[in-house]
């Protein structure tokens, strides 16, 4: 390692803290993904359960598209809720895939390596995200479109 690259690339310390640091950055995004996909299943299986069993208690008829397609919207949202906290996984930096050639590397040598390797750790996860994201905004839609349908069959449902 010559003198000369060291002066070259002058911020390897500062771009190693940022290339560590990308790494939480995105891990605190897809945690906060998974709470929100976390706290929809457990509203979708609140209103999916509660507003049929209070219909059945007012003698509400069942048989009409906007019930079926009200507990099918929910089915669709609820599976693919558990499809999106399901999907990827995370990339981080594995210590057991440390070479003995890069633990022999002077510790800036080392912090180039870990740049290296960071920037495609974080297109990764950031795709992670964002995708966990879209299905997120599909779902909230689905979960609406058959809440939307199941207040409508209430109010119109007829008494059994």
């Amino acid at each position: 390692m010559s003198q000369e690259l060291k002066d070259i690339y002058r911020s390897v310390d500062l771009a190693y803290d940022i290339a560590i640091g990308s790494y939480d950055v995105l891990t605190k995004r897809l945690d906060s993904m998974d709470v929100r996909l976390q706290t929809m299943l457990a509203l979708f299986a609140t209103v999916t359960a509660a507003i049929p069993a209070i219909a059945a208690n007012r003698g509400l008829s069942f048989h009409s598209w906007w019930f079926y397609t009200a507990i099918g919207t929910m089915a669709l949202a609820t599976i693919i809720t558990a499809i999106a906290r399901l999907m990827g996984e995370v990339n981080v930096l594995d210590p057991s895939r440390l070479s003995d050639d890069v633990l022999a590397q002077s510790e800036w040598e080392f912090r180039i390596q870990v740049i290296k390797h960071a920037g495609p750790a974080f297109t990764a996860n950031k795709n992670l995200v964002h995708n966990k994201w879209t299905l997120t905004v599909l779902i909230t839609v689905l979960f609406f479109l058959g809440a939307g349908c199941m207040a409508f069959w209430v109010a119109v449902a007829h008494h059994v």
